[in-house]
Order: structure tokens, then sequence, then C-alpha cells
């Protein structure tokens, strides 16, 4: 009855929620394992999986003999006529009867599995997917919840965002990598400015009767300051360089290992981090030469 719920549909399985088991499947002489999902007959508009061929399931189905595959099994087997091929999954011969879009299960996947759709009987149902408006998903989520106390008061209800459900586990190794690489930050700057601040006072112990020499000339404590921070500046702009190239090149050699999609590292985002450090160093560099000087 809310006008803000576009559509419902009971189901087994979902994308990296309740996953659905890997099942011997065959198809001709050539065997493999496959995911099956056992849904209800809206599921593919409710989660919106687009039909590409055939058609979707009949509810007045009772055989239950008919499967529905996505592109990539399609692609995969290599099948020039997909509709009305024979699957044997555990022994039973199916048939494909529609192809639908693939979907994202979660951002380690490389769509390298099979997904195999069958129609749940509503005895099996164990969870409802529920479309809404997306401006209004935080709104709708709370009336459900509320309607639910209503309805089952004794019993607890867990409900999920899709976009939670594919980023849980992204989401739990960026927290730890975010951690991780944010001490190494903190440890490699303060290291890093402390090692500069060393260098710079033997440079400046070496070259104090120079300094002496050039403010007696007319020389100001700035032109002090910007000569001898030259030679610092071009270590750091090579540091930035090199380090730069390493940390892009590391930096997405780590997130193509963990996730199969992902964002890659931009180029603004290296240079930004290079001008962090070569700040870092000259404010560093600068404050010992000028107290000096």
């Amino acid at each position: 009855e809310n006008p803000k719920i576009e559509r419902t549909s009971p189901s087994v399985h979902h994308f990296a929620f309740i996953n659905a088991g890997e099942r011997l499947a065959q198809i001709s002489s050539y065997k493999f394992k496959a995911t099956v999902y056992e849904v209800g007959k809206d599921y593919f508009a409710t989660v919106g999986l687009k039909l590409k061929s055939g058609k979707l399931f009949n509810e007045h189905d009772s055989l239950q003999r008919d499967i529905i595959v996505d592109e990539n099994f399609v692609r995969r087997h290599q099948l020039a006529e997909p509709l009305e091929t024979k699957v044997i999954v555990e022994g039973e011969t199916l048939t494909i009867i529609g192809v639908v879009s693939n979907h994202l299960t979660d951002l380690e996947s490389h769509n390298t599995e099979y997904y195999v759709y069958r129609l749940a009987k509503p005895n099996q149902y164990q969870i409802l997917i529920i479309r809404a408006e997306a401006a209004t998903l935080s709104e709708t989520e709370r009336v459900i919840q509320q309607q639910w106390k209503k309805l089952f008061p004794g019993k607890p209800l867990r409900t999920d965002f899709q976009q939670e459900i594919v980023y849980q586990e992204a989401n739990m190794y960026n927290r730890n990598l975010s951690r991780i690489f944010f001490f190494m930050t903190i440890l490699g700057c303060v290291l890093s400015a402390s090692g500069l601040y060393s260098m710079a006072s033997l440079n400046i112990h070496r070259r104090t009767k120079e300094i002496g020499v050039r403010k007696v000339l007319g020389a100001s404590v700035l032109n002090i300051v910007k000569l001898i921070n030259l030679e610092f500046a071009l270590i750091l702009l090579t540091a930035s360089v090199l380090g730069g190239w390493g940390g892009h090149f590391l930096t997405d050699a780590l997130l193509s290992d963990l996730y199969a999609q992902h964002i890659s590292v931009s180029v603004i985002a290296v240079i930004l981090c290079g001008m962090f450090v070569v700040l870092i160093g000259l404010a560093t560099t600068s404050l010992t030469i000028w107290s000096t000087a």
C-alpha cells in the first residue's frame, strides 16, 4: 500500500546475502559447477535485471524444469542459441527459457561464475526483496520496520540496503587498510621530517661562516633560506617523482589484487601527495635555516 515501494519479490537466495550453493552441472559432455539461485517470479524486475532474450518464469509452471541464465553464462559456454538448451543440474535435466543481464555480487567478482536461476516454491521463501524510490530508502525502511513490529512483535527483523550488501566485504577491507596506511603515513612523515631536520642542522652547521658573510654583505634572511633550501627542494622533488610513480604502481597492484571492480589511482591524487611531501619537507628545513639565519 506504500506508494514509495515500486516492487516486491519473495526469494530463497539473493546476491551476496543469502548465497546459493554451487551445484554440479553439465551441458553436453562439459561438466562445471553452477551457482543456482532459487527466486520468485518477480525477482528480475525487482532487482533490475533486464531480459535479453526468451521469457521469464511463469507462476503457473508446476514442473519447475525451466531455468534462466545470465549473459556471462551464455558467453562462457559459447552458446549461439541458448534458448531450449538442456542443462543437467545434479542429475536433473533443465531447460533454458531466458537470458537476463549480468549482476554484480561484490567488488571481488570477476564475472567468472556460472549463475542459474530457478523458480522457487512458495513454501521455500526466506527473504523479501523490496524496490523503492532511491531518495526515500531510509524512510521506507522505517515504515517497513514499523509494520513488521505490528504484524510480528515477537520476531526480529533484519533489513539491508543493496549497496551495503555488495560493498560489505569491501568496506571491511577498506576500513582495515585505511587504518594501516594512515599509521604508515603519519610514521613516514615523522621519520622523514626528523631526518630532514637533522640534515638541515648539519648543513647549516657546516655553512655557518658562509651565512655570516652573506648577511654582512647584505643578504636577507629570506634569500639565505631560499639558497640553502634549493638542494633540499631538489632532493624532495626527486623523491616525490620516484615515490609517486612507485606508489601509483604498488597501490594499483594492491587494488587489482583485492578487487576486480575498483577505481584506478588518479594522477591528481599522486600529484597532491607529492606536493604534500614537498611542503612538509621544506617547512621542516626552512624553520631550521630561518632560526639560524
